[in-house]
């Protein structure tokens, strides 16, 4: 929530956001938490939502990457992308 300036209100919407990508998605709750540990900071950087960030992190793990590898890669995707 740090990472996307988020205050403590929307605690619920983050659990919603991160419950409802585990649901249907392919990676679970904690590795959804690590590679938001990585790609976070960078996803509010090229405002990307919590929600647009989940859905990139659960279309990596339908394709075997999964936690902090995924989130790594997307941050370097992003970095890629962002830069000038």
């Amino acid at each position: 929530m740090n990472q996307f300036g988020a205050s403590s209100e929307e605690a619920g919407k983050f659990i919603d956001v991160l419950a409802s990508g585990s649901k249907f998605g392919s990676a679970e709750i904690p590795q959804i938490t690590e590679a938001l540990l990585k790609f976070g900071a960078v996803a509010k950087g090229t405002n990307v939502s919590v929600q647009e960030s989940v859905g990139a992190i659960e279309l990596l793990a339908e394709k075997g990457l999964k936690g902090a590898e995924a989130g790594t890669k997307l941050r370097n995707v992003m970095l890629k992308l962002s830069a000038p």
